[in-house]
Protein backbone atom coordinates (compact mmCIF):
# COMPACT_ATOMS: atom_id res chain seq x y z
CA UNK A 1 0.00 0.00 0.00
CA UNK A 2 2.87 2.37 0.78
CA UNK A 3 4.37 1.84 -2.67
CA UNK A 4 1.02 2.56 -4.31
CA UNK A 5 0.71 5.87 -2.43
CA UNK A 6 4.31 6.74 -3.34
CA UNK A 7 3.59 6.03 -7.03
CA UNK A 8 0.46 8.21 -6.89
CA UNK A 9 2.40 11.06 -5.32
CA UNK A 10 5.12 10.80 -7.98
CA UNK A 11 2.47 10.70 -10.71
CA UNK A 12 0.77 13.84 -9.39
CA UNK A 13 4.12 15.62 -9.08
CA UNK A 14 4.97 14.77 -12.70
CA UNK A 15 1.55 15.92 -13.90
CA UNK A 16 1.93 19.17 -11.95
CA UNK A 17 5.37 19.77 -13.49
CA UNK A 18 4.07 19.14 -17.01
CA UNK A 19 1.16 21.53 -16.50
CA UNK A 20 3.42 24.19 -14.93
CA UNK A 21 5.85 23.88 -17.84
CA UNK A 22 3.06 24.22 -20.37
CA UNK A 23 1.68 27.30 -18.64
CA UNK A 24 5.13 28.90 -18.38
CA UNK A 25 6.06 28.26 -22.01
CA UNK A 26 2.72 29.44 -23.41
CA UNK A 27 2.88 32.55 -21.20
CA UNK A 28 6.38 33.50 -22.41
CA UNK A 29 5.59 32.95 -26.08
CA UNK A 30 2.27 34.75 -25.74
CA UNK A 31 4.07 37.77 -24.28
CA UNK A 32 6.69 37.67 -27.06
CA UNK A 33 3.94 37.52 -29.68
CA UNK A 34 1.99 40.36 -28.05
CA UNK A 35 5.05 42.60 -27.80
CA UNK A 36 5.94 41.89 -31.44
CA UNK A 37 2.41 42.65 -32.60
CA UNK A 38 2.39 45.90 -30.63
CA UNK A 39 5.54 47.03 -32.45
CA UNK A 40 3.93 46.24 -35.81
CA UNK A 41 0.67 48.00 -34.93
CA UNK A 42 2.31 51.12 -33.48
CA UNK A 43 4.69 51.45 -36.46
CA UNK A 44 7.61 52.25 -34.15
CA UNK A 45 10.02 50.01 -32.31
CA UNK A 46 10.34 52.09 -29.12
CA UNK A 47 11.05 50.30 -25.88
CA UNK A 48 9.18 47.15 -26.92
CA UNK A 49 12.22 45.81 -28.79
CA UNK A 50 14.24 46.10 -25.59
CA UNK A 51 11.44 44.39 -23.66
CA UNK A 52 11.49 41.50 -26.14
CA UNK A 53 15.26 41.14 -25.79
CA UNK A 54 15.07 41.31 -21.99
CA UNK A 55 12.21 38.80 -21.79
CA UNK A 56 14.06 36.42 -24.08
CA UNK A 57 17.32 36.64 -22.14
CA UNK A 58 15.51 36.04 -18.84
CA UNK A 59 13.55 33.00 -20.02
CA UNK A 60 15.76 31.36 -22.65
CA UNK A 61 17.50 29.00 -20.20
CA UNK A 62 14.28 27.64 -18.72
CA UNK A 63 12.74 27.25 -22.16
CA UNK A 64 15.69 25.10 -23.22
CA UNK A 65 14.35 22.27 -21.04
CA UNK A 66 11.26 21.79 -23.20
CA UNK A 67 11.93 23.43 -26.59
CA UNK A 68 14.27 21.94 -29.20
CA UNK A 69 17.65 23.59 -29.53
CA UNK A 70 17.22 24.46 -33.21
CA UNK A 71 13.87 26.18 -32.51
CA UNK A 72 15.47 28.18 -29.71
CA UNK A 73 18.33 29.08 -32.02
CA UNK A 74 15.86 30.30 -34.67
CA UNK A 75 14.13 32.50 -32.11
CA UNK A 76 17.46 33.74 -30.77
CA UNK A 77 18.59 34.71 -34.28
CA UNK A 78 15.33 36.57 -34.92
CA UNK A 79 15.55 38.48 -31.65
CA UNK A 80 19.18 39.39 -32.27
CA UNK A 81 18.20 40.60 -35.77
CA UNK A 82 15.42 42.66 -34.22
CA UNK A 83 17.83 44.20 -31.75
CA UNK A 84 20.29 45.07 -34.54
CA UNK A 85 17.58 46.50 -36.78
CA UNK A 86 16.20 48.53 -33.88
CA UNK A 87 19.64 49.91 -33.06
CA UNK A 88 20.17 51.00 -36.67
CA UNK A 89 16.59 52.37 -36.93
CA UNK A 90 15.82 50.12 -39.92
CA UNK A 91 12.01 50.08 -39.53
CA UNK A 92 11.19 47.70 -42.42
CA UNK A 93 13.60 45.15 -40.99
CA UNK A 94 12.19 45.70 -37.49
CA UNK A 95 8.65 44.98 -38.73
CA UNK A 96 9.83 41.93 -40.66
CA UNK A 97 11.60 40.52 -37.58
CA UNK A 98 8.58 41.24 -35.40
CA UNK A 99 6.27 39.42 -37.77
CA UNK A 100 8.61 36.41 -37.86
CA UNK A 101 8.97 36.42 -34.06
CA UNK A 102 5.21 36.55 -33.67
CA UNK A 103 4.66 33.67 -36.10
CA UNK A 104 7.35 31.50 -34.50
CA UNK A 105 6.01 32.29 -31.02
CA UNK A 106 2.51 31.25 -32.06
CA UNK A 107 3.88 28.05 -33.59
CA UNK A 108 5.91 27.10 -30.52
CA UNK A 109 3.04 28.03 -28.23
CA UNK A 110 0.74 25.67 -30.10
CA UNK A 111 3.26 22.83 -29.65
CA UNK A 112 3.44 23.30 -25.90
CA UNK A 113 -0.23 23.96 -25.23
CA UNK A 114 -1.97 21.05 -23.49
CA UNK A 115 -4.86 19.86 -25.63
CA UNK A 116 -6.22 16.64 -27.05
CA UNK A 117 -4.53 17.45 -30.35
CA UNK A 118 -1.12 17.77 -28.72
CA UNK A 119 -1.59 14.52 -26.78
CA UNK A 120 -2.59 12.37 -29.76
Amino acid sequence: MKSFIAVLIILFVIIALVVANSLYVTNIFSRLSTLSESIIESKSEGAEAEKILSLWQDSRHLLSFSIEADELERMNDLIESLHTASATKNLPEVFKCCRLISELSDELMSYECISLQSIF
